[in-house]
């Protein structure tokens, strides 16, 4: 497959798309607190559950709802797939060594 630089309303589209997955998310933990009162829901509690979307997201399916969406991945600066450290930091918003999101260009029939 071909890559080539995300168009950058893209990256934005899909931030938007994991932002809507992030208040489901709020959403469900809201919802669960209310039926099962012995949860406890606090700001730490819900930034963790976020967190750990992105998380597994990113270390297992290369990428999260929204990479998807709009056929985004990232890649380092040899356009090669994540080390773990690079997974690691991406996942937290943290772009090392030249990683970036990338367009996967595909045929059209």
């Amino acid at each position: 497959m071909n890559y080539f630089p995300a168009n950058y309303l893209k990256i934005v589209a899909a931030g938007i798309v994991d932002a809507a997955v992030g208040i489901l998310i709020i959403y469900v933990i809201a919802l669960l607190s209310i039926k099962y009162t012995y949860i406890e829901v606090n700001f730490l509690f819900v930034m963790i559950a976020f967190s750990m979307y992105r998380l597994v997201a990113v270390i297992l399916f290369e990428g999260t709802i929204g990479m998807r969406v709009f056929d985004l991945l990232y890649l380092n600066a040899e356009m090669e797939a994540l080390t773990a450290k690079e997974k690691l930091l991406a996942a937290c918003f943290v772009l090392y060594r030249g990683v970036a999101y990338y367009e996967i260009k595909r045929k059209k029939n």
